[in-house]
């Protein structure tokens, strides 16, 4: 069983990218990518990795759960918070599971599905990348051909190359576009003279105090620009322009997750719950304080009897519902989450080997 589909970005998807050491451009965050080999050669194709789709998951999920064992009297220690949101208390799993514990996790609606635990209990999930729907990873498989074909919603974009003057469908490096933004320091410009002298004490000599120490901080750093790091002066002043990259609205991705063959109902609705809530937030990835992250999700679930769409409508958003068809899936799922009690799921996340340094 799986769910697959497509999200529609419906504004630019950002995902930082860790620096390489080589980019040039210091103020350039740039999105995250991968290599495709494709009978055209390499291609660079922009994506959002599976890892932060899961993770997200995992957090609506937990939410649920907590929503559900919390009470007045009885809260959260913080290790039991980390465990439930990202899966691990620490970084010195136990490998002490024992076949009750391994059957009791299977049984959990929320241990069941994600896995995790003190003992890393094993997940009933596995997570695809996001990636673009064009010609590079078609032909590499990462998106099952039936995407090729042309509909309102899969498509593969197109763009025109000046060089050839022609129309060529797009590769990775044609889905990402610059953005560019610039934080100004309001004090150090005086841009509202009524507010600065209203609200600031003694302002004329605060501000041309301020300035000087920009102007003295501007010039020490042009000083130590080439020194030994650690040794340059760092910025003080709060004015800025950076830039980033993001995948280009419009690009449909697909989506894909495929659940264990011993996944029951209840782990089927609680992914199908957790994904509700994920495609409600529209919040994926970074800068979405600046409206990025925006999509629509068309998506269904595949099992043996065929497919049946997860969303009441194929243009799923900010008020997603799911398909009154899958209520046998959610109820399940709803009836698990109320069977979970706070002892019940501590006890995934209590360890039972005595740490090293108290032994010794």
């Amino acid at each position: 069983m799986y769910i697959e589909g497509i999200l529609r970005l419906t504004s630019p998807l950002h995902c930082a990218a860790p620096s390489d050491g080589g980019n040039e451009r210091k103020n350039l965050t740039r999105t995250m990518r991968q290599k495709v080999i494709t009978r055209i050669g390499i291609d660079s194709v922009p994506f959002f990795p599976a890892n932060d789709i899961k993770g997200r998951l995992r957090r609506k999920a937990a939410a649920m759960v907590i929503r559900q064992i919390v009470t007045d009297k009885q809260k959260l220690t913080v290790p039991l918070y980390v465990g439930l949101t990202s899966g691990a208390v620490g970084g010195r799993p136990e490998n002490t599971s024992t076949v009750e514990e391994i059957n009791r996790a299977r049984d959990n609606v929320y241990m069941g599905l994600f896995g995790g635990g003190v003992r890393m209990l094993r997940a009933r999930l596995r997570v695809s990348d996001l990636v673009p729907v064009i010609a590079s990873t078609i032909d590499a498989k990462l998106v099952p051909a039936a995407y090729a074909e042309t509909t309102a919603e899969t498509f593969q974009p197109i763009v025109y190359d000046k060089a050839a003057q022609e129309s060529r469908p797009a590769r990775g490096h044609d889905l990402i576009e610059e953005f560019t933004f610039f934080r100004v320091d309001d004090a150090a410009r005086v841009l509202r003279a009524d507010e600065v002298n209203q609200s600031i004490g003694n302002a004329p000599k605060a501000i041309a105090d301020y300035q000087a120490g920009i102007a003295e901080n501007t010039k020490s750093r042009k000083a130590t620009k080439d020194a030994p790091v650690g040794e340059q002066t760092k910025k003080t002043s709060t004015a800025n322009w950076l830039e980033y990259e993001a995948i280009r609205a419009g690009t449909p991705m697909y989506f894909r997750i495929d659940l264990a063959e011993d996944a029951t109902e209840a782990h089927v609705g609680m992914m199908l719950l957790a994904l509700r809530d994920l495609v409600r937030d529209q919040a994926l990835g970074g800068k979405v304080s600046n409206g990025r992250g925006k999509f629509t999700a068309n998506l269904k679930l595949v099992n043996g009897n065929g497919g049946l769409p997860v969303f009441d409508n194929e243009q799923a958003g900010e008020g997603a519902n799911l398909n009154p068809a899958l209520k046998n899936y959610v109820k399940s799922a709803q009836d698990g989450i109320a069977a979970c009690t706070y002892k019940g799921i501590v006890e995934f996340f209590t360890p039972r080997e005595q740490p090293e340094d108290e032994a010794a």
